[in-house]
């Protein structure tokens, strides 16, 4: 047995993607984005709204998304900047949530080339910024928290699964 919903939280380029993918196979369920969530229903790429309609507008739309998501069971990998409404935080309380953790100098290197506008300018400062915001929340909503700096995704996910199977087992033999 598994959990119907596990949701990745983590900072952008932190690897909640890559490795929502990989555990959603391995657990044969469905993996949802959010920033994926937000394109297909609008039709834009999230560049687009953040330069026409700005983060507010953005960060509304994620809020929908990820309500209508949280109802489906799956693996649901959120944006970086996600846990910063208090609602989508106060919807996490229920879920089983992972939280993505990569060292500052490896969130650098991963964001290298990427066309994420929250980075744009000089991702490092903003990374900083953007770190300093949001500290708290991940820590706040997780169940679990993962290291991903320096482990390779196939390590992280096995690390996830060996949680979820453990407390999965004493969800079962306490229902015996």
């Amino acid at each position: 047995m598994t959990r119907k919903q596990i949701v990745l939280v983590g900072m952008p380029a932190s690897g909640k993607s890559r490795v929502g993918r990989e555990l959603a196979v391995a657990l044969g369920l469905e993996h949802r984005d959010s920033d994926a969530l937000i394109e297909e229903s609008t039709g834009r790429k999230i560049s687009e709204i953040f330069s026409t309609d700005g983060e507010d507008y953005f960060r509304q739309l994620e809020e929908e998304v990820i309500q209508q998501a949280l109802a489906y069971p799956g693996v649901l990998s959120l944006g970086g900047g996600a846990l910063t409404r208090q609602v989508t935080r106060e919807r996490l309380r229920d879920c089983f949530v992972v939280y993505i953790k990569a060292e500052l100098p490896e969130l650098l290197r991963r964001s290298q080339g990427s066309d994420r506008p929250l980075l744009a300018g000089d991702a490092q400062a903003r990374l900083e910024e953007l770190w300093e915001a949001r500290k708290e929340y991940f820590p706040e909503v997780a169940s679990l928290e993962v290291q991903t700096s320096s482990e390779p995704v196939t390590h992280v996910v096995e690390q996830i699964l060996r949680e979820v199977g453990e407390d999965d087992e004493r969800d079962d033999s306490s229902q015996r």
